[in-house]
Parts: structure tokens; C-alpha cells; sequence
């Protein structure tokens, strides 16, 4: 029921419900009020004013109305009316966008003294290690990045503890501020806690202003950008993607910043300039070696083939396809010009080297291109003999249920036992530690219904009920049994409706994803 101000381009503008109250233009640094006295114009040989020329050339900008009149015949407009700026509600609606961040960023002066975090996610495929999400953290001071793999949101915390006790450990100074979003992960009761007892002050951004988390989003675009280059350039399976990333991590952090002068993000965090003489490219060819004890014979292979995925404090991490994990290792041939092939799985000796090479269990379902080839037709001799026209003989024998049906009672029984604790409705979260990861559901439900255009609040009618809506939770789960994220969805109570009154134009608040794309 207030009133609004906005002031744009040498403007200002005082609303009320949407409608514009008075206005007033800009003329050395003061602003004053203008009036519009209404005429009554008897016919069309008056000049027209530039409202309704605006209007009628679609709510045109002033500098193209400015221009238009030399270049068109019949715009029968004041010349001199046109300086005025345009005052228009319409676009002020229509068009008005983001104003510009004009505060200058006062860069930190010492390490840890502001940190820039994000999430990314849910990221798909899956990573063959099972991680959907990404957390980055960029020390302001060095602008070095540390990306942390996640399975579950609910992670985040316990990663962001890691970094805290790393990071101080190694400067010997504490958090000053912590620069995010007001994500779930970042809103908990926990993460609060944890930073009010470290003295660690947050700096949450505004809801849908990305640009004052600039740095964040920053950088993980460009890792993203990388990410995605590496891949195609290497014909790496896409659900390899996790170590992509922190190849290109380890490669930004040794690069050039324009946030630095002269050093490089590693050098200002390490004291020292980095070597980058084990550098290979992402993916190619690597041939490990085995060590003697393995071979059984003079003749057996002394190497096997894998692909190169990123670094390590004392090697290489790399990508054994035949058993499909990361190993590690330290002798190595490169062939920088050779990658993975599409056509097929890539052959590779059986001889395993569990005692020789650390390695990193991954999971099974790695994925995998297989050769592609036309079917093959039934060559198989086929007999001339005509069939046999003799009716079939039933038979004798008495059937039985199969026995996994036997078993279904006891199954169900025993599913009731884990069916996830979730709540029945809104009035339920009141009560729970959850409550926080319930609340972020809802807000990410009706963020979604904002972006797709089916939520607006709107005046009920004269003698209309409204129907009533209710909120559905539940819990989704990893193929671990993990939990991977809360979900809430708005529904409406269909069942109040009544027949034959207003039945089918009654639609719950959801759009189809083909029509929003």
C-alpha cells in the first residue's frame, strides 16, 4: 500500500500499486516535478503529443523518436516536446532492467581475508565416482580455487570445515568474511553456527543478483568452459567429468588472472612460481609401466595402456579402462596426440596391478562406447516340409506358482520399515531439525513456478472460493540409498472442486517443459 520510487536515465518516478502517482525530471542535479495539463483538440490537424506517438510506434526508445521525424512523412509531432524524457508506465513494466553495479569492490588485503563460495548442481551425467555437485571456494587475496566433489548438498558443510581448518593451518591467519548465495547449504543452522564460533562474518547476495557473487560465478563459468573443451577434445566419456574439472582447476590456478599482477594464483598462495613440466594434454595416451616382479615372462608386455586425467603431489592420475578406476602413478610414456577412440572399448593388458599402483575404486558403470554392427541374418538351413497340420496336445502337468511370489507379503511388510520420515504437511516443519533443507525445497518450488510464468497472486472474484493447495515432500535417494536432495511440490485439492462449476478451468500451477523451452 506504500509508495515506490524509481529513478532511471534522468528520471524519477513515484508509484503507487503499480501506478505511476506523479514524475519528475533531472536539471542540475535537483529534480522537478512536471504537470500535464490535458486539451481537448478539436481535430486531427493538431499536433499530436508524444505520448500517443509513443504508444503508437510500439512504446519506440527517445532517441529513435528523436530521429524518426527526418525520416518519415506524417508524423505530425512537437519537435520541442520531444526532449522531454517519455513518461510511460507501460515500459517501465516492460522494460525496465537490472541497474548497474556501481560500487567499486575493495579487493582483500591479506589471504583468507574474504572468501567467494558457490554450488553448482545438480550436474548430469552422474561422475563415475557418484558426485552431482561442485563446491568452489576462491580466496579473494590469491585468487586461488578450491573445488570440493559432492554426492549430496548436504555435504557442503562438512567440506567447508575441511577447507577452513586447511587454509588457516597453512597461513596462520583465520576467516574474516564469507561472500555467498542464500542457498540451503549456506542458510543452515549449522553453517551459521560453525561461522558465528569462528568469527567468520557472511556476506549473503541478494536473491536473483548473481553479479554480487561475481567472482564465484566467475570462475565457475570458466571452469565449465574448460571443462567442456577438454572433454571434446579428448573423446572423454562424459561421466568422467569430475576429473576434468579438477585437471582444469590445477591448470587455472598455474594460469595468468587479471586479479594479479605478475604472479599467478599458485605462486601468491605457495610462495613460489610453479613448474609446469609435467604438464600433458587431458586425455591423451599414457602407458604405464609395471615393475618386474609383476611379468611372468621375459615376454609379456611391460606396460599398459591408459589416458592421462590430471596430477598428483608425486605423479599422475590416470584412467585404467580395463578396470575401470583411477590409478596413480609415477613412470609414464605420453603420446600427446593420441586419444581415446569412439568406435569401441579400448583394449588393455589383463595383468593386474593392485600392489604396484595406488589406486581409487570407482564405479563399475563406466561409460562406454560399443562397436556398432548390422545384425546379422539367420543362416541357418530351413526345411521345404510342409508344417504339420496336427492340433497340439496339452499337457498333463500340474503348474505351480513361482516362489519369489510367495515372498511378496513379508516384502512389503519389511518396505513399510524404510519409508522416509517426511512431512505431511506445511505445519509439520515446525518441529523438525530438517526444517531448513524442507524450507530451501520450497523456495526452489516456487522459484520454478516464478521462471516458468504459472504463479501470480491475483484478486479473488466476487463470491468466488478459492481452492485450496497443499505441499507434497519427499526425500530422493542416490542408487546408494543416499540422500540426494528434498523435494516439494505445490498441488491443489482437486477434490474440492465441484462438478459443473468452473470444472475445467481449473489448472494447477505447472507447465510443460516443452512449452517453457
Amino acid at each position: 500500500g506504500g509508495y515506490t520510487a524509481v529513478f532511471k536515465q534522468g528520471s524519477a518516478f513515484v508509484l503507487k500499486n503499480d501506478q505511476i502517482v506523479f514524475s519528475a525530471s533531472k536539471v542540475d542535479k535537483m529534480y522537478h516535478l512536471r504537470f500535464v495539463i490535458q486539451r481537448e483538440y478539436a481535430g486531427v490537424a493538431h499536433l499530436s503529443n508524444v505520448d500517443t506517438w509513443h504508444r503508437r510506434l510500439g512504446h519506440i526508445g527517445v532517441r529513435s523518436m528523436k530521429l524518426l521525424p527526418s525520416l518519415v512523412e506524417g508524423m505530425d509531432v512537437d519537435i520541442k516536446s520531444l526532449n522531454m524524457p517519455i513518461e510511460c508506465e507501460y515500459c517501465i513494466q516492460g522494460k525496465l532492467t537490472r541497474f548497474p553495479h556501481l560500487q567499486k569492490r575493495i579487493r582483500a588485503r591479506r589471504p583468507l581475508e574474504l572468501l567467494h563460495t558457490d554450488l553448482m548442481g545438480p550436474i548430469s551425467p552422474t561422475s563415475h565416482d557418484g558426485a552431482r555437485y561442485v563446491m568452489t571456494i576462491i580466496d579473494d587475496f590469491t585468487h586461488f580455487t578450491v573445488a570440493y566433489i559432492l554426492k549430496n548438498k548436504s555435504d557442503a558443510f562438512e567440506h567447508f570445515k575441511i577447507y577452513e581448518a586447511m587454509a588457516t593451518s597453512h597461513f596462520g591467519l583465520p576467516i574474516s568474511r564469507v561472500r555467498c548465495d542464500s542457498g540451503g547449504e549456506y542458510i543452515s543452522r549449522q553453517f551459521k553456527s560453525f561461522c558465528q564460533n569462528k568469527g567468520i562474518q557472511i556476506d549473503y547476495t541478494i536473491r536473483y543478483t548473481p553479479s554480487q557473487n561475481g567472482v564465484a560465478e566467475r570462475m565457475n563459468r570458466l571452469i565449465f568452459e574448460r571443462v567442456r573443451c577438454m572433454i571434446f577434445n579428448s573423446n572423454t566419456p562424459k561421466n568422467l567429468w569430475t576429473e576434468a574439472l579438477m585437471c582444469a582447476i590445477y591448470i587455472i590456478n598455474r594460469s595468468p588472472t587479471v586479479a594479479l599482477i605478475k604472479k599467478t594464483p599458485a605462486e601468491q598462495w605457495y610462495g613460489n612460481k610453479p613448474n609446469l613440466d609435467k604438464l600433458r594434454v587431458f586425455g591423451c595416451v599414457a602407458y604405464v609401466r609395471l615393475p618386474t616382479e609383476l611379468l611372468k615372462s621375459k615376454l609379456d608386455s611391460r606396460s599398459i595402456k591408459c589416458y592421462l586425467m590430471g596430477y598428483c603431489s608425486n605423479g599422475y592420475r590416470l584412467w585404467d579402462p580395463n578396470a575401470q578406476r583411477i590409478i596413480r602413478a609415477h613412470d609414464v610414456h605420453f603420446n600427446e596426440n593420441e586419444f581415446r577412440s569412439v568406435e569401441g572399448n579400448i583394449e588393455s593388458t589383463p595383468i593386474s596391478i593392485d600392489d604396484v599402483l595406488d589406486s581409487e575404486s570407482c564405479s563399475s558403470d563406466i561409460e562406454t562406447i560399443e562397436p556398432g554392427g548390422d545384425v546379422q541374418p539367420d543362416t541357418s538351413p530351413t526345411s521345404s516340409d510342409p508344417v504339420s497340420a496336427t492340433p497340439p496336445r496339452r499337457t498333463s502337468r500340474q503348474t505351480k506358482k513361482p516362489g519369489y511370489l510367495q515372498d511378496f507379503v513379508t516384502l512389503a511388510y519389511s518396505a513399510e520399515a524404510f519409508v522416509d520420515d517426511v512431512p505431511q504437511d506445511f505445519s509439520d516443519l515446525h518441529n523438525r531439525e530438517d526444517k531448513e533443507f524442507w524450507m530451501e525445497a520450497i523456495r526452489e518450488e516456487i522459484d520454478s513456478l516464478l521462471q516458468a510464468g504459472t504463479w501470480s497472486e491475483v484478486l479473488l472474484p466476487p463470491g468466488r472460493k478459492a481452492i485450496s493447495c497443499r505441499w507434497v515432500f519427499r526425500i530422493k535417494r542416490n542408487e546408494n540409498g543416499e540422500i540426494d536432495r528434498y523435494k516439494a511440490r505445490l498441488v491443489i485439492k482437486g477434490c474440492s472442486q465441484i462438478k459443473s462449476f468452473d470444472y475445467f478451468e481449473t489448472y494447477a500451477p505447472v507447465a510443460h517443459y516443452s512449452t517453457i523451452r
